[in-house]
């Protein structure tokens, strides 16, 4: 994994990441929804994220 980029907007977390597969860059994005739980979000193929706390003057 290269590199990963979490985007939230309107109860949705997208989800895309970078790789090096033989020697080309490649890409995959996968969007969630938040489920009844804050902080939650379900992913295809029953996969979780839970986002517990974020401070944004210590970490961007």
């Amino acid at each position: 994994l290269e590199a990963l980029f979490l985007t939230s907007r309107e109860g949705e977390l997208t989800v895309k990441a970078a790789y090096n597969s033989s020697g080309s860059c490649e890409t995959e994005q996968i969007v969630s929804s938040e489920v009844n739980a804050s902080g939650k979000f379900v992913f295809p193929g029953r996969r979780e994220i839970h986002v517990i706390d974020i401070d944004y003057e210590q970490y961007a």
